[in-house]
């Protein structure tokens, strides 16, 4: 379910805004480049030099993700794996769990699959490990190539009874539940709200003013809390 609002709100679908910022990490694995003339400015070659000098290791910043031959074809903060630059910091029950994901998906258990997402992304949060961008757009290729299941609807429902009853320590408490759901960006705009207006001993009342539609994984709808 997107986060309630407090007004209006784009209505923009979540899962096309992930494939966007798939498409996005797509662009910037392609132009990612350190900017001409940088090296004039630290105290190398001038503009004109590094225009006709041939691109050295160390002024080369390749992208997460960038094919490599060895260590040296990767930035400090990345290391060549399986001919890959990945992050060094990571998270191996992140990995562990990302490989797990694309083998339920490749099975075909789409449920176990967002759940294994989900658990792998939490690993790396956890970790304080950057969530590496191909994990973030699996999940999104696969949630945008799964309807909504009527376990995520019942769960939609079931938040916005609570928010009719002002129940909001009951939304708080049950995020990791709900979180398995996959609901926009986390209902990290509805908890910013919240933990404002007080958390879990806010307790105003929510009125809806709009259908629940647009159902991709969890759906929309707008609901306003009067202060």
């Amino acid at each position: 379910m997107r986060a309630p609002s407090t007004g209006s709100a784009r209505s923009v679908g979540r899962w096309t805004r992930a494939a966007l910022v798939c498409a996005a990490l797509a662009t910037t694995a392609s132009t990612c480049q350190r900017p001409e003339g940088e090296g004039s400015m630290l105290g190398g070659t001038s503009e004109a030099e590094a225009q006709t000098a041939p691109e050295s290791d160390a002024t080369r910043r390749p992208p997460t993700g960038t094919t490599c031959g060895g260590r040296d074809d990767c930035p400090s903060d990345q290391v060549c794996v399986e001919s890959r630059c990945r992050h060094r910091d990571t998270s191996v029950a992140g990995e562990i769990l990302a490989s797990s994901a694309r083998a339920l998906a490749e099975a075909g258990d789409w449920e176990g699959a967002i759940e294994a997402y989900a658990d792998a992304t939490q690993a790396y949060e956890a970790a304080h490990a950057p969530v590496p961008a191909e994990l973030t757009c699996d999940q999104a290729t696969l949630m945008l190539s799964t309807a909504t299941t009527p376990e995520a609807r019942e769960a939609d429902l079931e938040r916005l009874r609570w928010f009719a009853e002002g129940n909001h320590a009951a939304v708080i408490d049950t995020m990791p539940d709900y979180l398995r759901h996959a609901p926009e960006a986390r209902f990290g705009h509805y908890l910013m709200m919240a933990a404002a207006c007080g958390g879990r001993e806010w307790t105003a009342k929510g009125r809806q003013f709009s259908d629940y539609e647009n159902a991709t994984g969890t759906s929309q709808v707008h609901v306003w809390f009067d202060m």
